[in-house]
């Protein structure tokens, strides 16, 4: 399962390295710290014999020019068969690669791969809390836009999640639970928006002198324009 995630993450830098050759983007989705505040939908596995729960999460990352790294933190609130209530925390780490953000079409699109440690509290079918890791790998969509002169991404996000569970007592098995997970929130960048590039100087124009009537005297000091060109003339260019 490692060797498959890093083989992943390493494509995912890969490509869009190869292809670096584009823009520094100037709104949401610049360069630089950013929160992202999100409700979280969560799909369970039908072994986990409880029902889909609601809740929210919050990252804080850095974002380079095709790729951010954060750190998350989950709540989850599932309803149990018995009408209690099971809750699930998580903290962790993401990456989120955006492959092909030097197209316009698909430059919002990204892959996220993350791993996080998680805390379960009243799970049915264990005699006790306990700490479990979690494995998520998705796709996300984050379109910019601007509001009341703020920068501002719509995330949408969803999410495969492999949620392993340690057995209660040593003689039993690992419990692994396949899980959705749907987000809809915001991304609000923490950095300002860099100046506008300067515009390039305008280029100077040479003017080269010009005598039209061939008299030897240049236009701008030529005061009898149009003497013929075997004429004996002045300075100002007026025949003698």
């Amino acid at each position: 399962m490692k060797a498959r995630i890093a083989l992943i993450v390493g494509l995912m830098l890969a490509i869009p390295a190869a292809a670096y050759d584009f823009e520094p983007r100037r709104d949401a989705l610049r360069k630089g710290f950013y929160v992202a505040p999100m409700l979280s939908y969560q799909l369970v596995d039908d072994q986990r014999a409880v029902d889909d729960g609601l809740g929210y999460a919050l990252g804080l990352g850095y974002r380079g020019d095709f790729a951010a790294v954060e750190l998350k933190t989950e709540a989850v609130s599932l309803d149990t068969t018995d009408g209690g209530s099971a809750e699930l925390h998580n903290v962790g780490v993401s990456l989120l690669v955006a492959p092909l953000a030097m197209l316009p079409l698909v430059r919002d699109v990204h892959f996220i791969v993350g791993y996080a440690w998680n805390q379960r509290r009243d799970h049915p079918g264990f005699s006790e809390d306990d700490e479990t890791y979690l494995i998520d790998t998705g796709l996300g969509y984050m379109p910019s836009f601007e509001l009341f002169g703020y920068d501002l991404a719509v995330r949408v996000e969803y999410l495969y999640r492999l949620d392993t569970q340690q057995p209660v007592s040593s003689e039993g098995e690992p419990a692994e639970f396949s899980d959705m997970v749907l987000r809809v929130g915001l991304q609000l960048p923490l950095s300002k928006r860099p100046p506008p590039p300067d515009e390039p100087a305008p280029a100077a124009v040479q003017v080269t002198p010009t005598d039209s009537d061939g008299d030897g005297v240049l236009d701008d000091q030529d005061q009898c324009p149009g003497s013929s060109d075997d004429s004996n003339v002045d300075a100002q260019g007026c025949a003698l």
